[in-house]
């Protein structure tokens, strides 16, 4: 349409036809919270607030992190101390009663599984032998935890139940864990860059894919499971990794650059991108860095 005047009038006429053309909309990375003294797990709860874990830095004295609390944020961004009195905390989850679990102490023999009341007062689970890591919670409020140290994935059930779900070497240093959407587990390997499928009995661990390595012994941080992809932070490499359930890998977003700067999706940079969890009705990934940031990825 074109839209002019003549003799002082408007005119307007249909002109023909243009070149097609096409609106494209590049989503982009952006910070919600900065200076977020928390690196490690995030865990969602049901109004949207995010709790991540501080396990700080690696202390070889005693095997475990030097962090102590869990961060709380809230979806504008404000942040809080959640809970103190942690060893290197990892891993995280909250059933539908609003109790908070997550692993304290992990070192080279155990670690503590911990249990936080919607009052805030801690209890302990069970301790489990090697490093118990990432958390994974189901429906009927039954806890799965992945085992960087050990081979084996441990069952907690809510009655307090434990049991050995899964034993397969390759599952030796597994932190993330989430469920597809098939009740098939998947682990992602902090050391070899696998990430592993895992039989809804526990009886059967296959490989999905392999994440490069970029830095050894560094590979993947954890990871989430939306929409039928994989998505895993690649905390050596400072990228998010998308993977299909068919093993397809693709860099997501970060151009490898070790800093925290937002942009579109593979412009933006991260810092040693480790927690990841994923928002379902508003479609965003939401990352936790070493440095203290906290990032927020749309999925289109």
């Amino acid at each position: 349409m074109t839209i002019g005047t003549f003799n002082g009038g408007p005119v307007t006429l249909l002109s023909e036809a243009s070149s097609e053309f096409e609106l494209v909309h590049y989503p982009e990375v952006s910070t919600l919270a900065s200076g977020v003294l928390a690196n490690d797990a995030i865990t969602m709860d049901q109004a949207g607030n995010l709790y991540i874990c501080n396990y700080g830095s690696y202390n070889p004295n005693t095997y475990s992190g030097t962090g102590t609390t869990v961060v709380k944020v809230t979806p504008e961004g404000e942040q809080s101390t959640f809970i103190t009195g942690l060893i290197g905390p990892v891993g995280g989850a909250i059933d539908m009663n609003g109790n908070f679990y997550v692993n304290s102490g992990s070192n080279a023999a155990s670690g503590d599984l911990i249990k936080i009341d919607p009052e805030g007062n801690k209890s302990t689970i069970t301790t489990i032998k090697g490093y118990p890591s990432g958390i994974l919670i189901d429906e009927a409020n039954s806890l799965y935890i992945a085992n960087y140290y050990g081979s084996a994935i441990t069952k907690v059930t809510s009655d307090g139940t434990i049991s050995e779900f899964a034993n397969d070497p390759a599952l030796v240093g597994g932190v993330g864990i989430t469920f597809d959407d098939n009740g098939n587990i998947l682990v992602g390997n902090l050391v070899t860059g696998d990430i592993l499928s895992v039989s809804s009995d526990g009886s059967d661990v296959s490989l999905i894919g392999t994440i490069p390595t970029v830095i050894s012994q560094y590979v993947i941080g954890y990871i989430t499971f939306f929409e039928g992809y994989i998505y895993a932070t690649g905390l050596g490499a400072n990228k998010i990794y998308r993977v299909s359930l068919d093993g397809q890998i693709e860099e997501f977003a970060g151009n490898g650059q070790n800093a925290s700067i937002d942009g579109v999706l593979s412009q933006a940079s991260f810092s040693v991108p480790n927690g990841i969890t994923v928002d379902r009705e508003k479609r965003v990934l939401y990352i936790s860095e070493i440095s203290g940031n906290l990032r927020v990825i749309p999925i289109d």
